[in-house]
């Protein structure tokens, strides 16, 4: 059998032709492949766009967290202050407190300055003071009805004295007397 020129280059354009169809799909194929491969990156991409959104959330939480420190430390100044505050107005009320005892000091150095007053008073003005001396030292017989009767007695210096210091004994009674009504 004999194969003819004509019948060779059809059978080999059929080749051709086939093989341009596979070649065809191949490059379809590669092509899809292709497409698959940027479809992944662009995932990859959109990964990553997300992964990027993520760090800025938490990029934005640690802000909001550190401003919420901020606050916190801020808070705590004022609540510093406030105490200082307080501090300050207990030193004042303790000075107000010193400055009252100082007022009591005060008024008792007045009061013990009154009462020396008075007690001058008493011993330089004893007549004004005590109306009734000058009736004790005067008039004996009266203030002490037994004098005259111990006078004749041996023993009447001893007597004597005792009721002149009976006689001065009420007088300091009666300084006393005085004294402690003041003190009152």
């Amino acid at each position: 059998m004999s194969i003819m020129k004509e019948d060779l280059l059809e059978l080999f354009n059929e080749r051709a032709t086939q093989f341009k169809i596979s070649d065809n799909n191949a490059t379809k194929s590669d092509n899809n492949a292709i497409k698959f491969d940027n479809n992944a990156t662009k995932s990859d991409n959109n990964a990553t766009k997300y992964d990027n959104n993520a760090t800025k959330y938490d990029i934005n939480a640690t802000r909001s967290n550190n401003n919420a420190r901020k606050s916190d430390n801020n808070a705590g100044k004022s609540d510093n202050n406030a105490t200082k505050y307080d501090i300050n107005a207990t030193r004042s009320d303790n000075n107000a407190g010193k400055s009252d005892n100082n007022a009591r000091k005060s008024d008792r150095n007045a009061d013990t300055s009154a009462k020396i007053s008075d007690w001058d008073t008493l011993i330089s003005n004893n007549n004004s003071a005590m109306p009734y001396w000058d009736a004790i030292m005067s008039n004996k017989n009266a203030t002490i009805p037994y004098w005259d009767a111990l006078s004749s007695n041996n023993n009447a210096i001893i007597y004597a004295m005792s009721g002149k210091l009976t006689a001065m004994s009420k007088v300091q009674l009666k300084l006393l007397d005085y004294l402690n009504i003041q003190v009152e």
